[in-house]
């Protein structure tokens, strides 16, 4: 059966189609196509063409490396130029991706970073300890942070080593990441970059805790105008709120009354009885 390769087809679906395609492409240079939350967003949108200019790959080195797999090549349909055709109308076919589709393909990218869970990265910084802990170079790990966390909010990184304490680590060997964050920030010393990094997680979650504000007000406010509106249900409830809380005010006085009537009463009782 022959194995054709459409270079108009998605990533994602030639991978399905055809599995191996992964560890072709891998071994090309896109390495991001072994990382099942790339290839389930930006393989969905990006096909090789496109690939080939972002990741600045030739279109002819990827098409040779598939037929010497044994693949067929087209593109859309139609049969793909062989090495001996025309090197212009391959060059044309391959600068095919325009830059509206890159837009999108690097939001998908960045989609799919934003989604990484915040207990990959307390996996993440476990892992880095135990190199610490075994005896490994600090430069040499305090390198994979830089590489792993250089745009990741610091204070998210503040919450995941917030979870490796809940999760029984101790305190004393969370605060050897002190060590590996200051690579991020600058200063002469060490107590001196330790210091920024605690004032970028402060800068982070005042920031945080102004947008939850600024949603907080926004959503009062819509409250608000949705109270206004008769026979709106969070009209009705306001109202009848508020009709309970002057009944209670207006009997206060009523059942403050009685309990006294009824204290002296029981009083008057223990005395008689004695």
């Amino acid at each position: 059966m022959d194995k054709i390769l459409d270079l108009d087809k998605s990533v994602a679906s030639l991978v399905k189609e055809y599995p191996e395609v992964a560890d072709i492409m891998a071994n090309l240079g896109f390495t991001e196509i072994k990382n099942p939350a790339m290839l389930a967003s930006v393989g969905r949108i990006m096909n090789l063409k496109k690939g080939s200019q972002m990741k600045k790959i030739p279109l002819e080195e990827i098409v040779r490396a598939f037929r010497e797999k044994g693949f067929e090549i087209t593109d859309g349909g139609k049969p793909f130029p062989t090495e001996s055709a025309d090197s212009a109308e391959v060059a044309k076919i391959a600068k095919a991706a325009d830059s509206a589709e890159e837009a999108e393909i690097a939001k998908a990218a960045d989609s799919a970073e934003a989604a990484k869970a915040p207990v990959d990265r307390a996996e993440a910084l476990r892992s880095l300890l135990d190199r610490l802990s075994e005896g490994e170079d600090l430069e040499s790990v305090r390198a994979d942070f830089v590489r792993d966390f250089k745009d990741v909010d610091p204070a998210e990184i503040m919450r995941a080593e917030q979870g490796l304490m809940e999760s029984g680590m101790p305190l004393s060997k969370v605060q050897k990441l002190c060590d590996v964050h200051s690579a991020l920030f600058h200063g002469d010393t060490r107590e001196e970059k330790i210091a920024n990094a605690e004032r970028a997680v402060q800068a982070s979650l005042k920031n945080h805790a102004g947008k939850e504000e600024k949603n907080y007000i926004n959503k009062s406010v819509e409250a608000e105008s949705l109270i206004q509106i008769p026979g709106h249900p969070l009209s009705t409830f306001t109202k009848e709120n508020e009709a309970l809380g002057q009944y209670l005010e207006n009997t206060k006085a009523r059942w403050e009354s009685l309990v006294e009537s009824l204290s002296g009463k029981a009083g008057g009782k223990d005395k008689a009885e004695k």
